[in-house]
């Protein structure tokens, strides 16, 4: 009995052992997701503005990758932008063609938003 308790526990311990190693050498991307809550009645108006700023983006070189999602259910309307990063230090790094689109997004976005998480 105590046999196959020992084997047992030590099949459980190298199951966990295996997913840590493996988590802590993965070397893939890291997502990174914003939750933006728009103001009521501004959903229109916010959709026109991301679709600007869009433009712009792209229109000014962006290179960068980034899906939204719209939230089907539940109070107010919520959209999810997500994209992926290499590292963490992308984070911090400062991206030309996002600052020349600095003024679109502050008069054709931001304005509509109530909340950002």
């Amino acid at each position: 009995m105590k046999t196959l308790r020992f084997i047992f526990n030590t099949a459980i311990l190298a199951m966990f052992s295996i997913g840590i190693l493996t988590a802590q050498s993965n070397d893939n991307a890291i997502l990174n997701t914003n939750e933006i809550t728009v103001k009521p009645g501004h959903n229109a108006q916010f959709i026109e503005g991301v679709k600007q700023f869009k433009a712009c983006y792209l229109e000014n070189g962006g290179t960068n990758n980034w899906s939204m999602w719209h939230r089907q259910q539940g109070d107010a309307n919520v959209y999810i932008l997500s994209g992926f990063m290499a590292k963490w230090a992308e984070m911090d790094a400062d991206d030309a063609s996002t600052q020349a689109c600095y003024l679109t997004y502050l008069n054709h976005v931001f304005q509509h938003i109530e909340k950002q998480n």
